[in-house]
């Protein structure tokens, strides 16, 4: 009877073993297309609301032509870079620019690779390069102050890495994770994703570097990228560091609560 049994459960294990692979070697090639999912949109600031911020280029050697927005304020604001989330494009990430502008603060917005009006294609190592680039060319400009750093979900892992190399004035996370590849590791507990990652932006191993005041605003009911994250990343951080959550909102609407007049008084503070 077993010998009767054993070549079907040979089968039945080799398809298993075979649809496995399919799928691991399906979610590695479409890594890059999960971690940054760039949509079709305007790439003028003004058509997506934000007359008052102008589309720039950076040439740097070595690396694709850095693409940002940024509006015009007297040179003694405050400067503020700002990463967004890995949806769309800048032309979908506006609040928060129109916020900040409204406020005083002198914005740089970098757009990432591939996305509307952004030469190259997107990757952990392009994108810290063109973030800490970018720093480097606007930020020397600044007499007073060096410049503060916000970061939105995939943007909070640029914001992360570049603060822990450079030294703003304060970093603000909001809605962050502590990698991205332990949050694959949590939507595909199955399929060994710390193993096959390119894109990990590791931002639990960097937090500890940044010498900055860290504010960090997450939602508790947010399915993206649940609040535990930004509570375990705060634990990592160092002093002095806030941790504000939000209770009833989410990963896409936190505007709608005070976090962002919250991490204003933040920034005046700092």
């Amino acid at each position: 009877m077993a010998n009767t049994h054993f070549p079907r459960i040979r089968r039945g294990l080799l398809w298993f073993i075979g649809v496995y692979a399919f799928v691991i070697l399906g979610l590695t090639l479409l890594e890059p297309h999960l971690v940054y999912q760039p949509r079709h949109g305007t790439s003028d600031p003004a058509k997506a609301g934000l007359p008052q911020f102008t589309s720039k280029t950076l040439a740097v050697e070595g690396l694709p032509t850095i693409t940002y927005w940024e509006n015009s304020t007297p040179k003694s604001a405050p400067t503020l870079f700002y990463f967004h989330g890995n949806g769309g494009g800048l032309y979908m990430h506006t609040t928060l620019p129109a916020f900040l502008d409204k406020a005083g603060l002198h914005v740089v917005a970098m757009e990432y690779p591939s996305y509307p009006g952004a030469e190259g294609a997107p990757s952990e190592p392009v994108i810290i390069a063109q973030a800490t680039a970018l720093w480097d060319a606007k930020a020397s400009k600044q007499a007073k102050r060096a410049p503060f750093i916000w970061g939105y979900s995939l943007g909070s892992g640029v914001a992360t890495q570049l603060a822990a190399k450079r030294a703003p004035s304060a970093l603000i996370l909001e809605a962050p994770f502590t990698a991205v590849v332990d949050r694959g590791a949590e939507i595909y507990p199955f399929i060994p994703v710390r193993y096959l990652m390119k894109n990990t932006y590791l931002s639990r191993d960097y937090i500890g570097s940044v010498q900055a005041p860290i504010f960090i605003m997450h939602g508790d009911t947010d399915s993206i990228i649940p609040v535990h994250h930004g509570r375990d990343l705060f634990a990592l951080a160092n002093e002095p560091k806030t941790f504000k959550q939000y209770d009833g909102f989410g990963h896409l609407d936190l505007a709608k609560s005070t976090a962002y007049s919250d991490a204003l008084a933040f920034i005046r503070a700092h």
